[in-house]
């Protein structure tokens, strides 16, 4: 069995070094940087960081205002038809500090996700190097 680890790992290693034409070294650094660089996993992670980073430019921010037309006629009286046209303006103004809280959550939401990927990171290389020695054994 711990042969059979190593040989997969050989062959998938050494499958991916011909198609890429690109050599990597068969260490356990090599390994571990290998798998870091090409794990779909942390691509995913990393793109929630820079979701998290997308909500933090925005926070803090007024909503946009919103347009209204309003259009109405009185048909029912024969002589005396009247239109009437209106258009409105309205933006939200919140009476508290909201905006800024808002900021606050979304610098925390920002470090969360940082420390999400480092430790994805981690876990990763952890798995990796265990894998290694495995098979070394």
């Amino acid at each position: 069995m711990k042969y059979l680890k190593f040989i997969i790992l050989v062959l998938a290693v050494s499958a991916t070094c011909f198609a890429q034409t690109k050599t990597i070294s068969l260490t356990k650094q090599g390994a571990v940087d290998f798998a870091l660089k090409n794990n779909l996993e942390l691509r995913a992670v990393k793109i929630g960081i820079d979701e998290a980073k997308g909500r933090l430019h925005q926070s803090g921010r007024l909503e946009n205002p919103s347009l209204s037309l309003e259009y109405g006629t009185t048909k029912i009286i024969r002589n005396g038809d009247e239109f009437e046209f209106s258009v409105g303006i309205s933006q939200k103004f919140p009476l508290t500090n909201r905006l800024s809280k808002e900021t606050d959550v979304s610098q925390i939401d920002v470090r969360l996700a940082e420390m999400e990927y480092a430790q994805a990171m981690r876990s990763l290389a952890l798995k990796v190097e265990l894998a290694y020695i495995n098979a070394q054994e």
